[in-house]
C-alpha cells in the first residue's frame, strides 16, 4: 500500500486504469556460514540452519530436499570414512547460498581416498559377486557419493580426497494459475 502511495504521488497525473505495473524487489546479501563440528551431534541443529537459510532465500522445497539429502551424506562421509570416528578430529563446513545456487565445501581431517576406486553402487553384476561371497554389507558402499552426484549440478572433490565442493542451481519457480469453468465461461 505504501508503494501505491508513493507511485500515486509521483504519477499523479497518470490515470491508473493505465497499463501500470508495479515491481517490488528485494536485494537479499548471500547467506555465508562457517562451521566445525567433531561428531553427529551438531548434525541436527547445522541441519536445521541449512533449511532455514534455505527457506530464507525462497528455495522450492525439492531443492531443500536434495540438498539436505546430499549435506547428510557428505556429512556423515567426512566424519565416519574422513576422520575415522575420531572427535579430536573436525570437519569444517561452509557454505554460501544466494538467489541463483547452494554452494558447500566440506573439508576433513582425513587422510583422504581415491573416488576412482569408490565401486559403483547400481552394477547389478557386483552386488550378485557380493551375493554369492555372502558380502552384501559392502554392497552399500559408495551409496551416498552416487546420491550426491545425482542430487547436485557439481561435484568435485580435491586431489587428496579429503574436500568436497558441491553446487546446486536453485529451480525456477513454478507458477500456476487454478480456474473454475466459470472463469473460463
Amino acid at each position: 500500500n505504501r508503494i501505491f502511495h508513493r507511485f500515486k504521488s509521483i504519477h499523479g497525473k497518470i490515470p491508473f486504469d493505465d497499463d501500470t505495473t508495479l515491481v517490488s524487489i528485494r536485494i537479499v546479501k548471500p547467506i555465508k556460514k562457517i562451521y566445525f563440528i567433531s561428531n553427529k551431534k551438531g548434525m541436527s541443529e547445522l541441519k536445521q540452519n541449512l533449511i532455514k537459510n534455505l527457506l530464507k532465500l525462497n528455495y522450492p522445497q525439492i531443492d531443500i530436499q536434495k540438498i539436505v539429502a546430499a549435506f547428510d551424506d557428505i556429512i556423515i562421509n567426512a566424519l565416519e570414512h574422513g576422520n575415522q570416528n575420531d572427535s579430536s578430529k573436525k570437519v569444517k563446513i561452509e557454505w554460501i547460498i544466494d538467489c541463483s545456487q547452494f554452494k558447500l565445501r566440506v573439508t576433513d581431517e582425513g587422510d583422504g581416498f581415491d573416488i576412482k576406486k569408490v565401486a559403483d553402487p547400481c552394477n547389478k553384476k557386483r552386488f550378485l559377486n557380493l551375493i554369492k561371497d555372502n558380502k552384501t554389507s559392502v554392497y552399500t558402499h559408495g551409496r551416498g557419493i552416487y546420491l550426491i552426484k545425482k542430487y547436485m549440478d557439481f561435484v568435485q572433490y580435491n586431489k587428496k580426497g579429503n574436500q568436497i565442493t558441491v553446487f546446486k542451481k536453485k529451480s525456477p519457480i513454478k507458477c500456476s494459475f487454478i480456474y473454475s469453468e466459470k472463469d473460463l465461461k
